[in-house]
């Protein structure tokens, strides 16, 4: 049996990947999330996880159109947007909101 080859291996990850984030925002939809109107906090949090969905589908399409490299650069975006809802979500998340 002959493996795969890298290209088409790459473009079923990059498949799986966006069947993950279409499942995550259906997920999101269908929790049908209202964001409190005397908190910062839940808007900018829902507008983190907007911008990391379309950060991860756009890292998805450079893949896809092999701008590998470039891909790559907007991944490590994605994971800063992660690591700065970690950061808010964990203590003082309303102070921290609002820096």
């Amino acid at each position: 049996m002959m493996a795969e080859a890298p290209e088409t291996q790459a473009l079923a990850e990059l498949c799986t990947v966006r069947n993950f984030i279409d499942v995550v925002v259906r997920a999101v939809e269908d929790l049908r999330i209202y964001t409190r109107l005397n908190l910062l906090l839940d808007r900018v949090m829902l507008v983190l996880l907007l911008r990391c969905v379309r950060t991860a589908r756009s890292v998805c399409d450079l893949a896809e159109r092999g701008f590998g490299d470039e891909a790559y650069v907007l991944s490590r975006t994605a994971l800063e947007i992660c690591l700065s809802a970690r950061h808010i979500g964990n203590r003082d998340s309303e102070k921290r909101a609002v820096r």
